[in-house]
């Protein structure tokens, strides 16, 4: 597995989608869901639909004690995909 640092640095120099949202993915893995949260936002501003990104932004919602706006988060994902990661929303 990348380490944060890496995974940072391929944000930073190939700011892709699919990089912000390992590093979104990594950050709260660590335990990290302030630094998380910004990122995943983003993701969703660049892609609306991103349901990785909403299921993430919906746990670090959750985690930081925001139970409305978790709970937007999740529905708006199983509106699009009830099934995603195995029905975890």
């Amino acid at each position: 597995l990348p380490s944060l640092a890496e995974l940072k640095f391929a944000a930073e120099h190939c700011p892709s989608i699919e990089n912000k949202g390992r590093l979104a993915r990594g950050l709260h893995a660590a335990h990290l869901p302030i630094e998380a949260k910004p990122i995943l936002e983003e993701v969703l501003k660049r892609d609306s639909g991103n349901k990785e990104a909403l299921y993430g932004l919906g746990l670090c919602c959750k985690d930081l004690g925001d139970p409305t706006n978790a709970i937007a988060h999740l529905n708006h994902l199983v509106e699009k995909d009830m099934a995603y990661s195995d029905y975890e929303a």
